[in-house]
């Protein structure tokens, strides 16, 4: 195993890893940038799910009637809000695959739209529960049966 210290200066920090990484097994190199790979996708997922918490939150300000309620009652309400972009995102796909099935041309546009907007819900989604992108990805795996 091995420890990754990120430097201030990434440029010096590739050029180190290069070097010392260089006379080690194929099987280590292939290991090596997998794991710098996920910590750089983590990194940036964790960002990106922070910032969508930032952008949506649920409050009193933003929801009037979450005004007074309970921890556990805002959660119930965010799950269920969450829910409801969700729907509408799948409805873009729905009518993307509807206009597709009848010889027409798709809208590539609203399904960018609709995938941006899927994603950014399930981040959100993900946060609400608690759940960071290493937890996220770890997970992953066990439900892609």
């Amino acid at each position: 195993s091995f420890v990754l210290v990120r430097n201030v200066d990434d440029n010096h920090l590739r050029n180190e890893t290069s070097r010392s990484i260089a006379g080690r097994s194929f099987k280590f190199r292939v290991y090596y940038h997998l794991v710098m790979i996920y910590t750089f996708c983590t990194m940036d997922l964790q960002t990106t799910i922070n910032d969508i918490a930032a952008k949506f939150p649920f409050d009193a300000e933003h929801y009037p009637d979450l005004a007074g309620k309970s921890p556990e009652e805002i959660l119930r309400f965010a799950i269920r809000h969450n829910t409801l972009h969700m729907g509408k995102a799948l409805g873009k796909f729905s009518t993307f695959c509807e206009d597709e099935d009848h010889g027409e041309t798709g809208d590539r546009a609203l399904l960018e739209q609709a995938t941006v907007k899927m994603l950014i819900n399930i981040l959100r989604a993900a946060e609400l529960q608690g759940l960071d992108a290493d937890t996220l990805l770890a997970l992953v795996p066990k439900y892609m049966k």
